[in-house]
């Protein structure tokens, strides 16, 4: 006789595969909008965890509904099943998680690299079932078992490696605040190891409702709050760059003064361009003054929002 809280724990299972659907969905989306590489691997990686859950899904319900008929496997071959589709899942997110690590880091999987990963895959999965035809007891079913029971681990270390190395290798990069995106994505990767664990010391159903969501969430936390603003920063300053350059062309500028407009824009203020100008600040003054002039401004406010909302072709220079 099954408790109320294992029916329980089948809804949460439940509910936590459409919060999973809704992310997979959000993902595909933003990818197909801002064109983000990254986001291919991930939606890949999320995809599995949530055909991860579905499987505990039907494990669940059939354990509490069909449990005890006709239908239930042999302890023998149901162990070489649930052992093949764990597999599957840990080859899975560990070529996800290299997908992941090579996109942020502007590479690619090779051919070469995917036929080995598709040919040890198979290997081992292969090897799964020859489990059935050592005899109860033997040494070759207890050398194959302790192998596959403890094989899992190197998938779990592969991936933490590859999300340790990634902010690492991440620092080679010119962008800083590329940089800040790339080690924030994987802090909230490492992070879902240890808040789960810390997990355990709610009650259920708690504990099994929030382990199951925050990786789905992971991602979304990522993009609401690192990615996306950085997305749209470097679009901002493209198209910043480019009113500066229409301005510049539209107003004549000369070359000082263009390249004092560009530190104004960059926030520098008049003692600042001084230091690092190399001119005196009487000087910069007057090409501020000259800048102000020509494009028929009085404040650096003014000055940015004519930057923001310019359109020289409509404006008397």
């Amino acid at each position: 006789m099954h408790s109320l809280l294992d029916h329980l724990k089948l809804l949460i299972i439940g509910g936590n595969l459409m919060l999973g659907a809704a992310m997979v969905v959000y993902l595909h989306q933003t990818r197909h909008r801002y064109r983000l590489a990254p986001l291919r691997p991930i939606g890949v990686h999320l995809v599995l965890y949530n055909l991860a859950v579905l499987a505990l899904f039907v494990y669940k319900y059939y354990e509490l509904n069909v449990e005890g008929s006709a239908l239930v496997f042999s302890p023998a071959p149901r162990h070489v099943v649930l052992l093949m589709i764990a597999y599957g899942f840990f080859m899975g997110f560990s070529y996800a998680s290299l997908a992941i690590y090579l996109a942020f880091t502007e590479q690619q999987v090779s051919r070469r690299l995917r036929r080995w990963v598709i040919l040890a895959s198979v290997l081992l999965l292969a090897g799964i079932p020859l489990w059935l035809l050592f005899p109860q007891g033997s040494v070759g079913r207890l050398v194959h078992y302790h192998f596959y029971e403890n094989f899992g681990v190197i998938f779990l270390v592969l991936e933490l490696g590859l999300m340790i190395a990634l902010p690492i290798r991440a620092g080679r990069l010119q962008d800083p605040e590329r940089v800040r995106v790339i080690r924030a994505f994987s802090f909230l990767y490492i992070s879902r190891y240890p808040v789960i664990a810390g997990l355990t010391l709610l009650p259920q159903p708690f504990r099994l409702m929030l382990a199951l969501a925050y990786p789905n969430v992971v991602p979304y936390l990522w993009l609401r709050f690192f990615m996306l603003p950085h997305d749209e920063r470097v679009v901002s300053r493209e198209a910043m760059k480019a009113d500066v350059e229409r301005i510049e062309g539209h107003y004549g500028l000369s070359p000082r003064e263009r390249e004092i407009l560009g530190l104004i824009l960059a926030g520098k203020s008049n003692r600042d361009m001084e230091e690092s100008l190399f001119i005196s600040y009487h000087t910069v003054k007057n090409h501020v003054s000259n800048i102000y002039r020509k494009l028929g401004v009085k404040t650096r406010f003014e000055l940015l929002h004519l930057v923001a909302k310019s359109d020289p072709g409509k404006r008397v220079g």
